[in-house]
C-alpha cells in the first residue's frame, strides 16, 4: 500500500490563536493558495489517492480539501487518530480496514508526528526526518507496516514543479 503523507499547509500562528482550542487554528490565505498550486501541480504526475484521510484540526481538513480538489474529488474522512500527538501505532489502526485496497492513501496531518510515524514504518533504528508544511512524502508499506520510503518532495519543489507543469 502507498502511503502519501501530507502535511497541513501554513496555519495561522499559535500566538495568535490563544485562547482558542488549536484544532479550530485554520490556514492562512497564502497557505491556502500555495497549497492549491502545489497539489494541483502534484496531480498532474501522481496517482489520484483513493482515499484522503485527516485530523480534525481545521488546518488539516481545509489542507485535505484543497488535495482533494486538485485530483477531482477524493473521499475525505477525518479521524481523531491524526490528530495532534498521533503514533505510528494510531495510524496502523486507522489503516488495517483498507490495507487490502490497491493504490494510494493520503494522509494530511502534522508535525513531529509525520517525522516519527515515516521513522517508524521506514528504519527499526529511527531515522531523523523534518516534515516542512505542505510537504509530501510516499512511503511504500507491506502488510506488517515496514516501510520503504519513496521519496520527498520540499514545498520549493512543488512550487518549482507549479511552474513548470502547466
Amino acid at each position: 500500500m502507498k502511503l502519501l503523507f501530507v502535511r497541513h499547509a501554513k496555519a495561522m500562528e499559535r500566538e495568535a490563536f490563544i485562547g482558542a482550542d488549536d484544532l479550530l487554528r485554520p490556514l492562512t490565505e497564502e497557505g491556502k493558495k500555495k497549497a492549491a498550486k502545489n497539489f494541483f501541480a502534484l496531480a498532474r504526475f501522481y496517482q489520484q489517492p483513493m482515499l484522503i484521510v485527516t485530523s480534525e484540526a481545521v488546518r488539516a481538513m481545509q489542507t485535505a480539501e484543497i488535495l482533494s480538489d486538485a485530483f477531482g474529488g477524493v473521499e475525505i474522512v477525518q479521524s481523531h487518530l491524526l490528530n495532534p500527538g498521533a503514533t505510528v501505532d494510531e495510524l496502523k489502526e486507522l489503516l488495517i480496514p483498507h490495507y487490502d485496497k490497491t493504490g494510494c492513501v493520503a494522509i494530511v496531518g502534522h508535525e513531529p508526528d509525520f517525522s516519527l510515524m515515516i521513522s517508524d514504518l521506514i528504519s527499526t533504528q529511527g531515522v531523523a526526518l523534518d516534515i516542512k508544511k505542505a510537504s509530501i512524502a510516499e512511503v511504500q508499506v507491506d502488510r506488517y507496516f515496514k516501510g520503504e520510503l519513496r521519496f520527498m518532495i520540499p514545498p520549493k519543489f512543488l512550487k518549482f514543479l507549479s511552474k513548470v507543469i502547466r
